[in-house]
C-alpha cells in the first residue's frame, strides 16, 4: 500500500509521501488502507 501512487492536487505522489507531509487526515487514511 505504501507504494501506491495517487493523484493529489494534480500531482502523483505515494501514500508515504503524503503521510510525511503535515496532513494528518491523509496519514490516517493510509492507516485505514493498511
Amino acid at each position: 500500500v505504501d507504494s501506491l501512487q495517487v493523484n493529489y492536487s494534480g500531482t502523483t505522489v505515494s501514500l508515504t509521501d503524503i503521510c510525511l507531509k503535515p496532513l494528518g487526515k491523509n496519514c490516517a487514511t493510509q492507516s485505514v488502507l493498511q
